[in-house]
């Protein structure tokens, strides 16, 4: 969910909720441990949902509030990895049908929040980029901001095997076809654990 706070040091701060990259997660710990912590999904005043762009927040921002967020931030994750956990995650919401596999989902269109590549959320002034691999190391970025300790608790979560546990590389051409801004400019790319 896009979520507002206030930072440490009196700052506009805007959380960019991208699906399936740990965003509850986040949201939920910034409306629990932020100062005037504000969860927004779905909401009617700010005429935004939970998975919103920069542009989207901003624009929102400025016509409901009156102010444009200081400071933007979100959690990035591997493109492949987050097709996958998208998979399990629709088949948990039972949004796709139960006999559909990996393969099917993936050539599908059923698959259209991860679909979407992460940097169409996302332009240069999104300076704060958490991945989501590493953010037990990352998260301290996020509590500093908001002078909060406490940790992230998971949301939402998935469990499955690792990513490449799913791929042959014709499924890993279609992702990466589909997501290559993001490899290219994110900085991802395939790896083989079980190689």
């Amino acid at each position: 969910m896009t979520a507002f706070a206030k930072t440490v040091d009196g700052k506009f701060a805007a959380f960019i909720h991208i699906p399936k990259n740990g965003g509850s997660s986040v949201g939920e710990w910034i409306k629990a441990n932020a100062r005037d912590g504000e969860r927004i999904s779905k909401n009617r005043k700010y005429q935004l949902g939970q998975h919103e762009t920069k542009r989207q927040i901003f624009l929102q921002c400025k016509r409901h509030r009156g102010i444009e967020p200081d400071i933007y931030f979100t959690v990035i994750r591997n493109p492949y990895a987050r097709v996958v956990s998208a998979f399990h995650f629709y088949k948990r919401q039972q949004k796709i049908p139960k006999t559909m596999n990996f393969e099917e989902f993936v050539k599908s269109n059923e698959w259209f929040r991860a679909n979407r590549p992460q940097m169409s959320y996302l332009d240069e002034t999104v300076k704060i980029r958490i991945k989501l691999e590493n953010i037990a190391d990352e998260f301290s970025i996020i509590q500093d901001m908001f002078g909060s300790k406490k940790n992230l608790s998971k949301v939402n979560s998935t469990a499955h095997k690792h990513y490449s546990f799913y791929y042959s590389p014709m499924l890993r051409d279609i992702v990466y076809e589909r997501h290559q801004r993001d490899f290219e400019e994110l900085g991802y790319e395939f790896y083989n654990k079980f190689e």
